[in-house]
């Protein structure tokens, strides 16, 4: 696993219950795709600004995203967007491997670079790419966290099986979906 900040430093060892990761869809499983002017994608971004704010009025100071699409992108950006208000708070992207993006189009792949650019750490969890990567990027990111906040608008897939994982494994999980517009 490579892990360092913009200028190369690992960080520091970081107290789990100070750590809260985040997991959710890709645009193509959200009620609203990439429309991000939807109400209900402002809603839910509104949403994780909001949850991330109480739970750094709790404690927690070490956020991970996952530097995919959709979901990882909103909550980096709210994370992003407290760092003024607190500034001792650190956002840590966790990436399966270098390059993961190099399909996506664009704007996507801009939109990633410039979170990375802004964020405290980020971490590779593979140095190249393999079957199974986004799983152990999802497990990475578990085992250094005590609560999990989540975008799940679907029963099966990555997110659905990182918040069962994370049941599993006794986070404390916090759902930023508000409700589920009519899809379970």
């Amino acid at each position: 696993m490579q892990q360092s900040d913009q200028n190369g430093v690992r960080p520091p060892y970081v107290n789990p219950n100070t750590v809260c990761c985040f997991t959710g869809n890709r645009p193509q499983s959200l009620p609203w795709g990439a429309d991000e002017t939807d109400p209900r994608c402002l809603a839910v971004k509104a949403n994780l600004r909001a949850l991330t704010a109480q739970l750094i009025g709790t404690g927690y100071a070490h956020f991970i995203c996952g530097g995919a699409t959709g979901g990882d992108m909103y909550f980096a950006e709210a994370v992003l967007s407290l760092k003024h208000q607190y500034p001792p708070i650190r956002l840590e992207c966790a990436l399966p491997c270098p390059g993961h993006d190099r399909m996506w189009d664009r704007e996507s792949r801009l939109r990633l670079k410039d979170i990375l650019s802004r964020c405290d750490y980020v971490t590779n969890v593979s140095g190249v790419y393999f079957d199974g990567c986004m799983q152990a990027r999802n497990r990475y990111m578990l085992s250094v966290s005590s609560a999990l906040i989540h975008l799940c608008y679907t029963s099966v897939g990555g997110a659905a099986s990182t918040i069962k994982a994370a049941k599993k494994r006794g986070l404390i999980l916090w759902d930023a979906a508000l409700t589920r517009f009519g899809k379970t």
